[in-house]
């Protein structure tokens, strides 16, 4: 259990490399998605990002629509790793106070994994490329009473047009989904983002 425990650390510190010269902010999201064999769906929503001076960033996003939401994969895994181990915690140790904590650190630790990782590339003054990929996301599709949930693997980019007097940006982007279970279930998705970035110094 520590052995698990210690490398799910090191693999959320390791993803949150030069933590202490982030950027911290916050973006409201409008856009379009259009996934088969669904119709396509307006949604809305908002996105948490840690920007590092490597220009590397992780990211956080929840969106909603018409019978559509979207959010991180990582915290239903989880809950499925937490589940694990108190299942193998059960079989092997007779201590349920240690097997509780251990399944409740390995939740948060998964949960934070990021759900999409960006590099920033200037390509003039005020405007930079961001390409991205983002392997835990989770869409979910309402249609006739019935909720399907689909694992999407996402490529994408983003224009950044920085207004750095505001601290704020304006990124149109583009973005293609895959599920993991059902290549050919494909999502294509296109909006508009803007974001404030919080200044803590």
């Amino acid at each position: 259990m520590r052995k698990i425990t210690s490398l799910l650390f090191l693999l959320v510190m390791f993803s949150t490399f030069k933590a202490s010269a982030l950027d911290f902010s916050a973006s409201l999201n409008s856009g379009y998605a259009n996934m088969h064999p669904y119709e396509g769906r307006f949604y809305t929503g908002v996105s948490f990002n840690f920007e590092f001076e490597s220009n590397f960033g992780i990211h956080y996003t929840f969106l909603g629509g018409n019978k559509y939401f979207h959010m991180p994969l990582a915290p239903y895994l989880g809950l499925l790793a937490a589940g694990a181990s108190l299942k193998n915690n059960a079989e092997d140790s007779t201590s349920e106070s240690s097997g509780l904590k251990g399944a409740i650190a390995i939740a948060i630790l998964v949960s934070i994994i990021p759900e999409t990782v960006s590099f920033k590339i200037p390509i003039f003054s005020g405007v930079e490329l961001t390409p991205y990929v983002s392997p835990l996301q989770l869409d979910c599709y309402s249609y006739n009473g019935y909720k399907s949930y689909y694992p999407m693997f996402a490529f994408g980019s983003k224009i950044h047009i920085k207004l750095d007097k505001l601290r704020a940006r304006i990124s149109p982007y583009i973005e293609y989904r895959l599920e993991y279970s059902n290549i050919y279930n494909r999502a294509f998705s296109t909006g508009i983002e803007l974001t404030y970035r919080f200044d803590f110094s």
